[in-house]
């Protein structure tokens, strides 16, 4: 926690700020607007005390609320009219949304006539931002040209849309799985690699050798493998109840070997083998509308399924 307090320091006074400049950035956000709420959020790693942040005391003003929650960004920004920051790529954030942005320091994004640069050290970059751009080309200069991805998955680079692609599925799961998450009946070996596939950072894992166990715990979700019999005396109706099972990407050796599956699949309906009852897979197919894009995909993928060596 040192060394990341270290470097937040560091970043700070290569914004040319310090810590008196988010005293000051707060006491003229108070000053320009008297009538207003102002909100302060506080950073993550501030909150779990790996850093030391700066406006811990700002509830000593009326106006002012502490925000310590973890929470979307963006979704924080929408609902704000204007935003204050020393160097936080929050403020890069606020103006993809249109929002007005005042720097107290001097982030990669200030200096281009896009921002309220009033109270910043601009003098610190010796006339090098002389120019004015556009919010188009800070985008496509910082996201496209300048940052470098890795597809986690692949260890490949890639895209930028083939990250976001990632991070959209990554949300969905978390929130579709959010909260405490029992699953019974796991062998050691496939708990391991479970947790690859469910650790999200809104999602509590919790496992359990029993149903006996189960019924005396309070969760979200309960998840088991493949067919399992649930016992009557288990209301899981209350309950988000699903089943996993190996996906359609097949692997070898499987469990016979302890071989790890290279894709799951989770069903919240039944499971797509047992055509005794419905499973989601039947739901989707009977509902399903493909796009052009979709139908490529499908085309890329079956090539793809049928000349890998993997």
């Amino acid at each position: 926690s040192s060394a990341a307090s270290d470097v937040y320091k560091r970043q700070i006074c290569y914004s040319g700020a310090d810590a008196a400049s988010f005293q000051r950035m707060l006491d003229i956000a108070i000053k320009n607007h008297p009538d207003a709420t102002i909100w302060v959020k506080t950073h993550p790693e501030v909150t779990s005390n790996i850093k030391k942040g700066h406006l811990s005391g700002v509830l000593v003003h009326d106006n002012v609320r502490l925000l310590t929650d973890l929470m979307n960004p963006i979704a924080l920004l929408k609902q704000m009219d204007e935003v204050y920051v020393v160097c936080s790529h929050m403020g890069f954030e606020a103006l993809m949304l249109g929002k007005k942005v005042h720097c107290f320091g001097v982030p990669w994004y200030s200096g281009w006539g896009l921002t309220d640069d009033t109270h910043a050290a601009l003098y610190i970059l010796n006339g090098r931002r002389n120019v004015s751009r556009s919010l188009t080309q800070l985008i496509t200069a910082a996201y496209f040209n300048y940052a470098r991805y890795v597809n986690p998955i692949t260890e490949k680079r890639c895209e930028i849309e083939d990250i976001i692609h990632i991070l959209i599925e990554q949300k969905k799961w978390n929130d579709l799985l959010r909260g405490r998450v029992a699953l019974v009946g796991f062998s050691p070996w496939k708990r391991r690699f479970i947790k690859d596939f469910l650790k999200l950072p809104s999602v509590d894992l919790r496992f359990f050798k029993s149903f006996k166990a189960v019924v005396s715990e309070d969760f979200d979700h309960l998840v088991v493998w493949g067919s399992a019999d649930i016992p009557n005396t288990l209301d899981h109706n209350a309950k988000k109840f699903w089943r996993m099972e190996d996906g359609f990407v097949r692997s070898v050796g499987l469990g016979a070997f302890l071989i790890r599956p290279v894709s799951i699949v989770l069903d919240d309906v039944g499971i797509y083998y047992d055509s005794t009852c419905a499973s989601r897979l039947d739901h989707l197919l009977s509902h399903i509308h493909l796009s052009s894009i979709k139908c490529h995909e499908a085309q890329l993928l079956i090539c793809l399924l049928y000349t890998s060596d993997a």
